[in-house]
């Protein structure tokens, strides 16, 4: 067994919890892993990435198969880890949603206006949507809008 770091080791344990795949360290994995953890990426993200690809193998997509799942498919190339890795990210924090912001005019001391995004509150929500209501119910009855 190569003498990698414990943090490598982790990275190649939650590829094999994942995958089902028992991979030893060699020197070629050591450098991809160490090259994902560089970019930033830990455990969970590998089983993100492994799980994601297990996924789209369970499903038939086209062009996923078996092989997919392999160690230097799946990981060995670093740029492609690192894509998939942020593609996943960002869809679990679009299904997380944000708390809706609500631009306000803000006038620095120089007279520049910027609009700021602030958390919309509760009330100010409320507000807005009698307003919006009250805007709807006028143009369902044919009122002119100005």
């Amino acid at each position: 067994m190569m003498m990698a770091p414990p943090h490598i080791h982790a990275l190649l344990a939650a590829y094999t919890e994942v995958s089902g795949l028992p991979v030893r360290m060699s020197a070629m994995r050591e450098w991809a892993l160490g090259e994902i953890h560089a970019r930033g990426f830990g455990p969970e993200d590998v089983r993100a990435v492994v799980s994601a690809i297990r996924k789209k193998i369970a499903r038939g997509e086209g062009g996923w198969t078996e092989a997919s799942a392999n160690f230097s498919n799946a990981m060995g190339d670093p740029d492609k880890f690192e894509e998939r890795a942020l593609l996943l990210r960002q869809q679990a924090e679009r299904r997380k949603g944000s708390a809706p912001r609500l631009q306000t005019p803000r006038t620095d001391a120089a007279g520049v206006t910027r609009l700021d995004d602030e958390p919309l509150s509760e009330a100010k929500a409320i507000e807005m949507a009698a307003a919006l209501n009250g805007l709807a119910r006028d143009l369902s009855k044919g009122a002119r809008v100005r």
